[in-house]
């Protein structure tokens, strides 16, 4: 994953299993999908 900090200073971060299944369930959230929406 690789995202900017509040001073603007780039971070990457490799994420696996729960801990990315968790990230991606927050951004669909932030994307307006809801996990009874179905998948494209």
């Amino acid at each position: 994953m690789l995202w900017y900090d509040l001073h603007g200073v780039r971070q990457m971060r490799m994420l696996i299993e729960a801990e990315a299944r968790i990230v991606q369930h927050e951004i669909d959230h932030l994307d307006g999908r809801l996990i009874v929406d179905p998948r494209p």
